[in-house]
């Protein structure tokens, strides 16, 4: 593999699929290419779908060796913006007509929805997660943690606490394919069995640039890396690296200069190569 030139000041990076593959953390070949950014005074950060609480989780001890000290985080694939202690920096909420349109699909869904949840926005609050009469919460609590609050009332009471707690992302848990056709014309990225839908014109590309903005770096100077197809839209940005590991074959990003590679492995060694 070819020594990359350094172009840039900021990296900015998914997780599942990027650094990493589920849970078997970070291999040394990641960590070391992290190092090499450090010494050259690159700072290095994240943007993921997942919430604060979920991306640390998924990092666990190796999070310092990814996220600079100081650096904001991008959480729900760009709709918020915050600190490492989860306090917000920046958010763009779910406007009412995005969340009664997901209650009425919902409704028309009879019964094929098998949750909908949301991260509030105080730091530290629980998820707060309505499920339909005769539903188990297993799944939503295997995929995210245990730190939930469970409703089990209507769920336009649920729906009523969306916009008390400013919330910025909706899950929408469904097996059925199907229902994804009664979300058209709404703002989401389908995450295994999961909708995040989120406000309009909101996506990882808002998130990449709002840490740009924070930072005090041009998009001109940033590297972003991504697998999938929430990734997509940062590699459109007018950016100095962009860097993709594609997650299944059909995957293509639109945009002419992006490097592709086979693995979080080869990620690695490329950041070890960086101004060699």
């Amino acid at each position: 593999m070819f020594r990359p030139e350094n172009n840039f000041q900021l990296g900015v990076f998914d997780i599942n699929g990027t650094l990493c593959t589920g849970k078997d953390g970070l291999t040394d070949t990641i960590k070391n290419g992290f190092k090499n950014l450090r010494a050259q005074s690159i700072q290095t950060t994240v943007v993921t779908g997942r919430g604060t609480g979920g991306a640390k989780a998924l990092l666990g001890d190796d999070w310092d060796k990814i996220v600079s000290p100081g650096m904001p985080i991008g959480v729900e694939n760009g709709a918020r913006l915050v600190a490492e202690d989860g306090s917000n920096l920046r958010f763009h909420r779910i406007k009412k007509t995005t969340l009664d349109a997901v209650i009425d699909a919902t409704l028309l869904a009879d019964g094929a929805v098998d949750y909908l949840a949301y991260t509030p926005q105080e730091p530290g609050a629980k998820d707060v997660l309505w499920l339909p009469k005769g539903k188990s919460p297993k799944e939503y609590l295997l995929a995210n943690g245990r730190h939930v609050e469970i409703m089990d009332e209507s769920v336009t009471r649920f729906a009523a606490r969306v916009g008390c707690d400013k919330a910025c992302m909706l899950r929408v848990g469904t097996q059925s394919p199907e229902v994804n056709g009664l979300f058209e014309g709404m703002n989401f990225f389908l995450n295994q069995t999961e909708l995040n839908v989120l406000p309009d014109g909101v996506n990882k590309a808002t998130g990449v640039t709002d840490i740009a903005e924070y930072a005090g770096v041009a998009l001109s100077r940033v590297l972003v890396a991504g697998n999938d197809y929430n990734d997509l839209p940062m590699l459109d940005l007018p950016v100095a690296r962009k860097i993709f590991i594609p997650d299944t074959p059909e995957l293509r990003p639109s945009s002419a200069d992006v490097i592709s590679l086979a693995s979080p492995q080869e990620l690695g060694a490329y950041l070890w190569g960086v101004g060699a």
